[in-house]
């Protein structure tokens, strides 16, 4: 096991100083694909997925970005989520029901490649890595709750996710026990640290695998601005990470409750049926663990976004509850100022594009912050003004022993019933601030 050097302290970068950029509109490609919830690119530049029908799908876009083909490579009989390309074609798939699988190249054949570690079934297998040598790593969210009951893990803080190891011939060892909803996991491009992503805690853990740290363990990232879901690096070496929502002081406070008031909270929240936020955020991260790229875009339906990859001069979104692939331009890369800048409201709406047309909606306008606005504190010491006379809604509901901080809580866990409309799968129904989509040309 990964040990700590005794008297030292962990450690760790925070994005603070790094300038907030303005997402650009996204569109939506696929609709057909429900919760693709990691996103990644092969060889040939074409995108990869895992679906909510238990789908692992493929999608060619054309030099001009037009969806061109989309083709199932294969069923996975389970929940397939994070995935990652192999050398010979195949993929190695992280089944949240069955554990880890390999598709095959040609023919889609799917096989078990580990569904137990140390005699105990895999349970909510998350996120995959491969190293040059063949040695895979891979994560294990919660070994108390499964995919359909994630949030009941984030509320109870169980403490319980895992990175595991396998080696080739190997059998998958536990490298990391104890994680806080194991989540994303990338190597370096040197492959001298893997990193894995602690959901539950706001930050991004690294263990040396090489040099004179190799074995111990510190800090990538922490007290991050919301949830890190999943981690994709890119052929420059830069990590991607997706904020899947902002974070919550409610949850906070949650967390140091003792374990029994935790529990509580969680019937509370699945009966509330929570809606995410409209922010879709992600940060770009160097080899050396600084934060280069920090996109937000706020008040956009395509929620919950959990995974975004860089495809050449595209950043390509992925999510759990939503349909389609989200596509946006990359904005061109600026030089960080050094100091934290406001994030712009962006109103605007998304559309589902349609081959050979152009992404609908509009930039709207950028809305400063005003002498005496109101704000959200961003753990990245950047701000963002919230509109006048909008406060966030949602409430804790009743959680006994619990008081109720400055504000109710966000949308992000427990939302009021009456902040959206519709029902059905998770997902459906927009805010009803919410800008109505429009119609895309045709």
């Amino acid at each position: 096991m990964p040990r700590k050097r005794a008297g030292t302290r962990t450690r760790s970068r925070t994005p603070t100083g790094v300038a907030a950029e303005p997402l650009p509109l996204p569109w939506v490609l696929a609709p057909e694909a429900h919760g693709p919830e990691h996103v990644a690119v092969d060889a040939e530049g074409r995108i990869l997925t895992g679906t909510a029908d238990g789908a692992v799908r493929r999608l060619t876009l054309s030099p001009d970005h037009e969806l061109v083909r989309s083709e199932v490579l294969a069923h996975t009989g389970g929940r397939p989520l994070g995935l990652v390309p192999c050398p010979d074609g195949g993929l190695l798939v992280c089944d949240a029901r069955r554990g880890l699988l390999r598709v095959g190249p040609d023919d889609g054949s799917v096989r078990v490649v580990a569904d137990e570690v140390a005699g105990s079934p895999l349970r909510f297998c998350s996120n995959v890595a491969t190293a040059a040598d063949g040695t895979v790593y891979f994560t294990v969210s919660s070994r108390r709750h499964g995919l359909e009951d994630w949030l009941g893990d984030i509320l109870e803080n169980t403490a319980t996710g895992q990175l595991l190891r396998l080696r080739p011939g190997g059998r998958p060892e536990v490298v990391l026990d104890g994680l806080r909803f194991a989540n994303g996991v990338a190597l370096a491009a040197d492959e001298s640290y893997v990193a894995v992503v602690e959901s539950g805690a706001y930050r991004i853990s690294r263990l040396w695998l090489t040099g004179r740290r190799a074995g111990t363990r510190d800090l990538l990232l922490r007290d991050l601005p919301g949830f890190p879901d999943n981690l994709t690096r890119g052929p420059d070496g830069v990590i991607w990470v997706a904020i899947a929502a902002p974070r919550e002081p409610a949850l906070d406070l949650l967390h140091r409750a003792p374990a029994p008031l935790r529990r509580a909270a969680v019937p509370v929240a699945t009966r509330l049926r929570p809606r995410p936020r409209r922010t879709v955020r992600a940060l770009a991260i160097a080899p050396d663990g600084r934060v280069v790229r920090h996109l937000v875009r706020r008040r956009t339906p395509y929620r919950m976004a959990t995974s975004v990859c860089a495809l050449g001069d595209l950043l390509v979104m992925g999510s759990l509850i939503e349909r389609g692939i989200a596509i946006c331009a990359l904005p061109p890369p600026r030089e960080a100022t050094g100091a934290a800048q406001s994030l712009c409201h962006i109103p605007g709406r998304i559309s589902v594009r349609r081959q050979g047309a152009p992404p609908s909606g509009s930039w709207g306008s950028l809305r400063s912050q005003g002498a005496g606005a109101p704000s959200w504190r961003s753990h990245m010491g950047v701000s963002a003004t919230r509109r006048e006379g909008a406060p966030p809604s949602g409430s804790w509901g009743s959680v006994p022993g619990v008081a109720r901080p400055a504000g109710d809580m966000t949308q992000a866990l427990i939302p009021s019933r009456s902040s959206s409309r519709g029902s059905g799968a998770a997902g459906a129904g927009w805010s009803a601030s919410t800008a109505a989509p429009r119609t895309p040309p045709r």
